[in-house]
């Protein structure tokens, strides 16, 4: 039985939540992949500098792409 191609079979949207993942790295993330283990102990890290997840501040100072 085939079934038509949906819209929806593309990647999910990347998370904020998720710096360093590979989703958010092709979209220009730069937080530290192996700093960003969540657990119990330790936090993870976020890049102040990344595009994506960094502070509104560092944001605005990064050249347009547009």
């Amino acid at each position: 039985m085939d079934h038509p191609p949906t819209e929806h079979a593309t990647e999910p949207a990347v998370e904020p939540d998720l710096p360093g993942s590979p989703a958010a790295e092709r979209q220009g993330c730069c937080c530290s992949v192996l700093l960003n283990r969540h657990t119990r102990d330790h936090d993870g890290f976020v890049d102040p500098r990344c595009p994506l997840h960094g502070s509104a501040e560092h944001r605005s100072e990064l050249p347009s792409t547009s």
